[in-house]
């Protein structure tokens, strides 16, 4: 799942977060 579009991937958000 990687929504790398040159923006911060929602998934990454949501395993920091």
């Amino acid at each position: 799942m990687a929504d790398t579009t040159g923006r911060i991937p929602l998934w990454l958000v949501g395993t920091v977060t």
